[in-house]
Formats: structure tokens, sequence, C-alpha cells
């Protein structure tokens, strides 16, 4: 995973602008000033930014070299750090809010992977306290046979986002073209469905599970939904 961020780092606030409902859901979880929060997959730390800057108490974590030191750039003072998403178990807990959106969590490789974090997740957070993941609604990709996302076309440069479904996985195909030239990079995904993801949340403990389409809190539908969100509290 490491290699593909790497290449589209300097890049990436200019395919993944900082999105306003993100934000004001992001925000309106942490709540008041000086929650704890993990942002997990933080890439370039846009959203740790905005908590940072509102007095939270931020740990930003991500895998990829380049992206960690873009963040800690771009915010000088947060707590960035590098750990993969199957490892925050060795991360000090009490955290009153975790995120993981941007469809980071199926880079994990399988199943027991991804309901490793959520455990972890769970185990890291204050009774009370909220997970939040986001990711593409795979049920939908894989029924239908979706190949790719939207091309993202904006900022002067172009993104393309191709889904080839392989029997365990899907290989992410992307095309990157910008004013410096044309990337190209694969990377394995793991298509988690929603009912394996929300049995994930069910065996951590999670109460209060909730699935939307979007971060305004629309309804989730398995068939039409481009995205699943899963807000859950411990």
């Amino acid at each position: 995973m490491s290699t593909f961020y790497e290449s589209i780092a300097r890049y990436y606030d200019r395919i993944f602008p900082v999105g306003q409902p993100q934000l004001e859901l992001i925000l309106d979880l942490a709540g008041q000033a000086s929650s704890r929060v993990l942002d997990v997959a933080c890439g370039t730390g846009s959203y740790s930014r905005e908590l940072f800057l509102r007095g939270h108490e931020v740990v930003a974590i991500d895998n990829d070299p380049a992206m960690l030191e873009l963040a800690r750039d771009k915010t000088p003072g947060l707590d960035v750090r590098r750990v993969p998403m199957e490892s925050i178990d060795c991360i000090e807990g009490g955290f009153d809010l975790i995120f993981c959106i941007g469809n980071s969590l199926v880079h994990l490789e399988d199943q027991t992977e991804i309901e490793g974090f959520i455990k972890d997740a769970y185990d890291l957070l204050h009774t009370d306290g909220s997970l939040l993941v986001q990711i593409v609604n795979y049920d939908r990709i894989l029924s239908q046979k979706i190949g790719g996302l939207p091309t993202i076309d904006h900022n002067d440069l172009t993104f393309e986002r191709h889904y080839h479904i392989e029997e365990d996985s899907i290989d992410f195909h992307t095309y990157l073209e910008t004013e410096d030239g044309k990337v190209e990079n694969h990377q394995p995904l793991y298509p988690i469905l929603s009912e394996d993801l929300l049995d994930a949340f069910e065996k951590a403990g999670f109460i209060g599970i909730q699935m939307f389409e979007n971060f305004y809190g629309d309804s989730f539908d398995i068939n039409t939904s481009m995205f699943l969100i899963v807000l859950a509290t411990k």
C-alpha cells in the first residue's frame, strides 16, 4: 500500500480535498474541545488538522512515510505516527472518537484483519466513545459487476479508478494524470460486504450500530448506495 500512496502523496489534497459533510459529522462526534480523537489512515492529515485547531487531542496515524511527512508539515504540533491499521493496539487507549474514512478499511487483507481492527478500535475507546468507518458499498460493486468509481477530474488533474474483480479481492487500478505526467498503480482491496462488516461490529461489542449511505445520514440501500458509512458506540 505504501508504494501506491507514496506515488500520489503530493497530489493527495488536490484529489481528495476536505469534504464539508465529512468534516461536520466528525466535528459533531468529537464534541467539545479537548476530546481525544484517533484518525486512522489519516493521509495528509487534513481532518486531523481541523480537529487539532479546534483544541482536540488528536493522534493521526498512517503507514505511508510521504503522507506522514506532509501531515507534519501541514500542522506543526500534531501528533503524527507511522502505525499500520492492523497494529493500532500498540497505541495508548482512552479515545472519545476513532474514525477511518476514505475507503481505507478495505486495504486490510481479509475479514480476519478487519475484525481485528474493529475489535482493537473498540478496546481503545472510552465507554460511550464512537467508531466511524466509511467504505465503498461492495455489495453493489460485486452484485452489479461495476468496473470502477467515477473519474475525479478537477484541480488540473484526472484520477481514473478501475475495479478488476477477482475471486477474493479487487485489483484497484488507477491512473493519475497531472502537469507532471501520468502515474499508473495497482492496489489490492478486500471487498467486505455490509452484512460481514455489521457482524464485525457486533462481534467486537459495539451497540447502537447505524448504517448510512452518506455523511448527511441518509439511509443505506444495499443495491443503490455508492458508499457505506457505519457509526457505532462502545
